[in-house]
């Protein structure tokens, strides 16, 4: 009796942290105006208490911020505030769309990977003014 109950005990123990290991990490979508008359998209990945640094996290040429899917946990749980930012050069990684790439490409706008430098300046001016972080890496 006492070796199925721990049995059945384990099992649920394993059930749980599975379901919690495959859970997605909490963020909060965010959307910021950037040239050519479109809007980023960014997650936003914020710890449980008031962080004075942010790390701007940008993909690789033709993936999204789905890239920083696993890291971006770790980084919070290191107390930092993590902004993973779709830039309009870009697909998909980690079964995550490229949301800034998509609205680029139906307002015909070009999608290089040097076109996507304005999404970078205009995410650090919405991190600047809208988060208002003392420090910000980017990454």
């Amino acid at each position: 009796m006492h070796r199925a109950s721990f049995g059945l005990l384990l099992g649920v123990v394993f059930a749980n942290w599975a379901a919690v290991a495959r859970a997605e990490p909490a963020f909060q979508v965010v959307d910021f105006a950037t040239a050519g008359g479109i809007r980023a998209h960014a997650d936003l990945y914020s710890p449980n208490h008031e962080s004075s640094t942010l790390i701007i996290l940008f993909h690789q040429a033709g993936w999204s911020r789905g890239e920083y899917r696993e890291i971006a946990p770790k980084l919070v749980a290191l107390g930092y505030q993590v902004l993973a930012v779709d830039q309009r050069s870009g697909g998909g990684v980690n079964g995550v769309r490229n949301e800034t790439s998509r609205r680029a490409t139906r307002r015909g706008l070009n999608t290089g990977y040097l076109d996507a430098y304005p999404d970078l300046v205009a995410a650090l001016d919405y991190a600047v003014k809208t988060l208002a972080p003392r420090d910000i890496v980017v990454w």
